[in-house]
């Protein structure tokens, strides 16, 4: 097994492969992610039997570093291939992750001493929202969080939640950035409480997220 080095030009086929065998993923959403968000480096890869067998993704949304996909072949799991690209990813900087389930939420806390970091209060889509152009949504996120510590989003992080989602504004202002299910990932002006969904790594600090790319 390799250590964790960064991804080159022309793995990205790899990476796709690897991608799609852990996650599932394919079609428009990794035609998108690797044409307008990943770049050569942007991963940390291990190596075994001549093929990338796990990876990790450093993402930055605006000043914040949000690790994503982390994911290795079943057949290398259980020895340390997520926690050292995880890791190598951050570069022992302070960034942030997602974990999608309670029992990654107990791995990343016990692995890594990862805490939480942000907190989402579940909500209904109001019926009397009206849908809102991506560049809209981003021009008045931006003027609603002045002032307050928080992850920014690219036009193109924001297409690629839009391949599955939409934006929204109430009668009462308040933005929502919502599924095709209609689930709610981000609510502005954020409710308070809720449960932890973001967690921090190498001692970043809580700010507000929103949207991730769960």
């Amino acid at each position: 097994m390799s250590a964790p080095r960064p991804s080159r030009p022309g793995e990205e086929t790899a990476l796709r492969e690897l991608w799609t065998a852990v996650f599932g993923d394919e079609g428009a959403f990794l035609d998108l992610f690797f044409s307008e968000i990943y770049r050569p480096g942007m991963a940390r890869v291990m190596e075994a039997e001549g093929r990338i067998v796990s990876a990790a993704y450093a993402l930055p949304f605006g000043e914040a570093l949000y690790i994503y996909a982390v994911g290795t072949l079943p057949a290398f799991r259980g020895r340390g291939c997520g926690r050292a690209v995880t890791l190598a990813a951050a570069g022992g900087k302070p960034a942030y992750l997602c974990p999608a389930s309670e029992s990654l939420k107990r791995w990343y806390g016990e692995s890594m001493g990862a805490v939480p970091a942000d907190w989402r209060q579940p909500c209904a889509l109001p019926e009397d929202a009206e849908p809102l152009a991506p560049a809209e949504f981003l021009s008045l996120r931006e003027r609603m969080l002045e002032g307050v510590p928080h992850a920014a989003y690219s036009p193109a992080l924001l297409r690629l939640f839009a391949l599955d989602g939409s934006f929204y504004r109430g009668r009462d202002g308040r933005l929502y950035a919502a599924g095709s299910d209609g689930t709610v990932f981000e609510q502005l002006p954020s409710p308070s409480g809720g449960e932890p969904y973001l967690y921090a790594l190498n001692g970043a600090t809580p700010l507000h997220w929103g949207i991730t790319l769960e």
